[in-house]
């Protein structure tokens, strides 16, 4: 009898276990992935201190989300644009980093060249920008920086015929 009892409490602290993990969890994660991802988010990217104060917020909540070898790049790069907004550009250009190593994306290369841009990396900036606007030249409009910009420009017009 003790011995049903306790197998059917396994049971049930399994199931339990198994709802948050593999349900409740990865839900949650959507639906913050969702909310980061919406139309107002990158004007939050380039806020003030009320931005940075959520940012700060949902590091804490985006880093639960993260299983160790995770290879959800939005999630990734979610992570690391609110390190960025916080001011912690050396993680998120990691962060950044390890998105790379699953998915070569332009846009990976742009959010690389934007952070080492604002670490003083001109020139890795360069390369980046670069290599963002030889995969779609599009890209030329998100490069802030005039002189990069036209330097990029030139280079995409001579390798592209």
């Amino acid at each position: 009898m003790n011995v049903r009892r306790a197998a059917v409490a396994v049971v049930i602290a399994l199931a339990i276990w198994s709802s948050y993990a593999f349900v409740f969890r990865p839900l949650s994660c959507l639906r913050l992935k969702f909310l980061l991802t919406g139309p107002s988010y990158r004007a939050y990217e380039k806020g003030g201190v009320r931005e940075r104060a959520l940012a700060h917020a949902y590091i804490e909540r985006l880093e639960k989300c993260l299983a160790p070898g995770c290879r959800d790049i939005p999630l990734l790069f979610l992570l690391a644009i609110n390190y960025r907004t916080t001011g912690r550009p050396e993680v998120a250009l990691e962060l950044y980093r390890e998105a790379f190593r699953y998915d070569h994306r332009p846009e990976i290369y742009t959010s690389i060249a934007d952070t080492q841009l604002s670490l003083g990396n001109r020139e890795e900036a360069y390369q980046n920008y670069l290599k963002a606007a030889l995969f779609f030249p599009g890209y030329l409009r998100f490069i802030g920086d005039g002189e990069i910009r036209a330097r990029v420009r030139a280079e995409v017009i001579r390798r592209i015929p």
